[in-house]
């Protein structure tokens, strides 16, 4: 009997040790692809590269705002793919005459480096020095996170007042992710990347919409509105019903008329 409890403790003990040496493995999903924006039908956009202060280059996608009155969306993207996959979402706001400005984290998107939380919070502030040097007023940038990117955005916001912060399918927490997903695993402890947005959110004093589907499976809704009951007002969310992770219908109707309604750079 000691003999079996001791094998499989071995066992688990090489289990979880894998896991915690190639768990960014299973966190950030870039994939390959033509990152060209004309490739993807956004010919307004072009593709600029940004320098980090750890020495990276960085590639991005950027389009200005047709004039000083028009605010900037700041897209942090999830975890998975590349610029190409959300050519569909940022078009709205550039037909809108919003400024975009599409980051391509560290290994992501053809940008050098590795992924890491601490890597993507660098990449974040140096987009964010980026569109200083464009002239956009911080009042005027909107942080939109989407999925894994939306633990960027609040960070970003409890270290720049910007105008709005827009979160689609949020999270408390990578570490409460990590668990519905890895109930047998204990992965409070293995975790390197926490992305802890539930500690962080009641520093956002921004206007704040979140946008999250009622069906989301990777992310559930509980734990977006574990973060929208604890954000600081004004605040909105919007729950579709009928959507999933991955198939929310085109939000920019809603998110404009957020960033309308609370004056942003209006």
């Amino acid at each position: 009997m000691f003999k079996v409890i001791l094998s499989t403790l071995v066992v688990c003990l090489l289990f979880f040790g894998v896991f915690y040496l190639k768990q960014r493995q299973y966190i950030y999903l870039p994939e390959p692809g033509n990152i060209q924006p004309t490739t993807w039908a956004v010919p307004e956009a072009k593709l600029i590269k940004l320098k980090t202060s750890d020495g990276l280059s960085l590639n991005a996608w950027y389009h200005p705002s047709i004039n000083r009155k028009l605010p900037t969306i700041f897209y942090l993207h999830g975890n998975y793919g590349h610029f190409g996959h959300r050519a569909a979402r940022i078009k709205p706001y550039i037909k809108a005459g919003y400024g975009v400005l599409l980051l391509g984290y560290r290994g992501y998107s053809g940008s050098e480096g590795q992924p890491s939380e601490k890597g993507l919070y660098t990449d974040a502030r140096t987009a964010i020095g980026f569109l200083k040097t464009q002239n956009v007023p911080m009042r005027c940038v909107v942080l939109f996170g989407e999925s894994l990117g939306t633990g960027v955005a609040v960070q970003m916001a409890t270290e720049f007042h910007v105008g709005a912060v827009v979160l689609q399918s949020a999270y408390t927490s990578m570490v409460d992710v990590g668990k519905k997903h890895y109930p047998f695993l204990p992965v409070r402890w293995l975790l390197k990347d926490r992305y802890e947005s539930i500690q962080k959110i009641q520093q956002l004093h921004a206007p704040l919409l979140m946008l999250h589907g009622k069906r989301d499976e990777i992310i559930p809704l509980a734990l977006g509105r574990q973060l929208y009951d604890k954000a600081l007002q004004p605040k909105t969310i919007h729950v579709y019903s009928r959507a999933g992770h991955n198939d929310l219908p085109d939000v920019s109707p809603a998110v404009m008329r957020f960033l309308q309604h609370h004056h942003v750079c209006f």
